[in-house]
Parts: C-alpha cells; structure tokens; sequence
C-alpha cells in the first residue's frame, strides 16, 4: 500500500499500484492480462501474443520482473506474481485502485459465507486510519480518510458493494458469485493485508515510535 494523496490517484486511464504507473491496455498491462491465466511462458510466446516489435515486447516484460509483477522459472520461463495477480483484478474491474482492492477483498472475506452479513467500514479504518502517535489528524495514517471515503465511492460507482447507512457494506449474492472466480487471490490479499499491518505494529512495539518509512512494506506486495 502507499499513501493516496494526489487527486489523480483514481483516474481509469492510469491505474497506480505499488507506486508504479501502469497504463490502461498498455503493453504492460497486456503483459499481465495475459500471463493471468496461464502458468507460465516464454519471452518467445508473448512476444507472439501481444504482437508489438520483440525487443520492446521483452523490455516490458523484464521491466515488469524488476518491478515484481512478474518471476522468472526455469530456462527463461517466466510466471506472474501475486502483485500482477492483483494488478489484473484491479484492471478489469474498470480500473479500481489498490486501496478499493484492499477494502474489496476485506468486505468478500467476511460476507462471502453469509450473504445477509453487513460490513462495518469503521473495522477496515481502525486499521488504515489508525495513527500511532495517537493523533488522528497526523499524516503518520497508514491511508487518509478522505482516501478511504474515495476507494468506497469508487466501489459504488462500479456496483461492486453497495453501502447502508455510510458505514455498512454489503453485497449481493450475484456480486458474491461474480467474485467467487478471485477467491484465491482476494483472500491472499486480505492476509497480506493483515500481515502487513502486524509487521507495522511489531515495529512500533519494539522501536516506541511509528516510522514514516515503514509505508515502504506496503509498496513490497507479495511473490
């Protein structure tokens, strides 16, 4: 995760994830598109795939392997992460942020079982908006308020949760249906979540103090 302050953090054309800028239906997002649904592959194969020139097809790819959307197996094999993983999610529901994934796959994780189950947001706030100094208006905030207000709205736009009372989410059993084809990767996510913000409170309990660098885990993602 990373801190959501520009105005131009939602928009659909760009999506930014992990502090990369990965356009909509760029090469790079292609890549990923692709790679999404297969176990592996080979610089040979998506260069045939995405059919753009060889060498600038393999410097995205390679770029997007440094980058850690992407890993390389065996004999030049290559295989997307779960960082790519949740990239693509985000792409093809129109465009969502990272943070609209996050509070997605928190709300899925707890209804999915029981479709008539309501989410409180404020449990998903007490988390990202918590400030370790014990003032809420710090910029110590893992993510603002007005971030999370904007990552629900997104949610809403897109028919993806819809909310009672502007503090419950909920969604329908079609939308619970719809995203039964993430499970794996949105429940990956809501534990990555959760681990990171222990990882957070670990370094508070053995330092005494919140460190503005420790939002450097939230850019890490997951292999």
């Amino acid at each position: 995760m990373y801190h959501e302050d520009s105005d131009d953090n939602h928009h659909v054309k760009g999506l930014m994830l992990y502090r990369n800028n990965i356009k909509k239906d760029s090469v790079a997002a292609r890549i990923l598109e692709t790679s999404y649904d297969v176990s592996e592959f080979s610089l040979f194969e998506m260069v045939e795939t995405i059919k753009k020139p060889s060498l600038y097809t393999k410097k995205i790819t390679l770029v997007l392997k440094y980058s850690g959307y992407l890993k390389s197996k065996n004999r030049g094999r290559y295989c997307i992460t779960q960082k790519g993983r949740w990239f693509v999610i985000c792409q093809r529901l129109d465009g969502i942020s990272f943070l609209s994934l996050c509070l997605l796959a928190e709300t899925y994780h707890r209804v999915k079982t029981n479709p008539e189950l309501f989410y409180q947001l404020s449990a998903f706030r007490r988390f990202y908006e918590k400030d370790y100094d014990h003032d809420i208006s710090s910029s110590t905030a893992i993510y603002k308020r007005r971030n999370i207000s904007r990552s629900l709205q997104l949610l809403k736009e897109r028919h993806l949760v819809y909310v009672v009372n502007g503090d419950f989410i909920k969604m329908t059993k079609p939308m619970i249906s719809f995203f039964e084809r993430y499970d794996k990767d949105l429940d990956s996510l809501y534990g990555w979540c959760n681990d990171t913000y222990e990882k957070c409170i670990n370094h508070i309990i053995e330092n005494n103090r919140f460190d503005p660098k420790i939002g450097n885990l939230f850019s890490k993602g997951s292999n």
